[in-house]
């Protein structure tokens, strides 16, 4: 497997979720990811792994509503950042806060649900790190057990043409200062990677804040990347939508948004 700069938000942590709180619309419709993946949570669903899961928002929203069924259950997520693992357990530490890799996920038992959000699918350098979390995550579905994620629909015209130089978020942090993120961006067609460099500065001041440029190298895996990796880790798919509306997938759709269950 290739290596991942970890943990890539190293230093932006006290900032992730107020950057794109979890029902935002003005920038990423986060509300639209929560209603997706609270709907996947079904009367049976008793068991929950949420794989890169950051700083644990997403896995809780998850967990209430399988608590609403008053029975035993069993909430976990993973991660390689240690301090969003952290913020995750201090949020909620009746649930299972484990750091680690996505491709080699630290758990043994097997789950109704196994989930990656968020387009997070796209810090992988190459398509066998993708069929590596696709192993990981067939191995840990327990029998009937879905996995579910999202990623982007490469548009090859648009990612040519990348605007850089541009203010991609305006945001109020926890002591109300305002923010914004400045985004320098590029796109290595021949790799399939789109290349970003966000910095933080203060809106007031114009300063740009103390912390790491944070880097992100986001892969491009075209749907036959996607349904070869899919093959490859023994998994079929169950429900292939284009967008969290559950619109039907086809060429043009902005995302590619996958259910699956075990091939055999």
């Amino acid at each position: 497997m290739s290596s991942i700069a970890a943990p890539i938000y190293s230093g932006w942590e006290p900032y992730y979720d107020a950057i794109d709180p979890p029902h935002s619309t003005k920038y990423v419709a986060r509300g639209a990811y929560v209603n997706f993946y609270v709907s996947l949570v079904r009367p049976d669903t008793q068991s929950l792994l949420d794989l890169a899961c950051g700083t644990g928002w997403i896995t809780t929203i998850m967990a209430k509503k399988m608590v609403g069924a008053a029975r035993s259950i069993r909430v976990v997520g993973v991660d390689q950042s240690p301090t969003m693992i952290a913020i995750a357990a201090q949020r909620c530490p009746e649930w299972e806060w484990l750091v680690g890799d996505m491709r080699n996920p630290p758990v043994e038992a097997t789950f109704d649900l196994v989930t990656v959000c968020f387009q997070t699918l796209q810090v992988l350098p190459e398509q066998a790190d993708l069929v590596a979390t696709f192993s990981a995550a067939r191995s840990c579905l327990a029998p009937g057990g879905r996995f579910a994620f999202d990623i982007y629909n490469p548009n090859l015209a648009f990612l040519r043409i990348y605007p850089s130089g541009r203010v991609v978020r305006r945001f109020a942090a926890d002591d109300g200062r305002a923010l914004h993120v400045q985004e320098e961006g590029w796109f290595d067609e021949k790799a399939m990677m789109l290349r970003l460099i966000w910095n933080l500065y203060d809106s007031a001041s114009g300063q740009k804040i103390g912390i790491r440029p944070l880097v992100m190298n986001v892969k491009q895996f075209l749907p036959e990347d996607i349904k070869q990796s899919l093959v490859a880790a023994n998994l079929k798919i169950a429900e292939y939508y284009g967008s969290l509306d559950r619109t039907p997938f086809n060429m043009s759709s902005r995302q590619q948004i996958v259910v699956c269950t075990a091939a055999g």
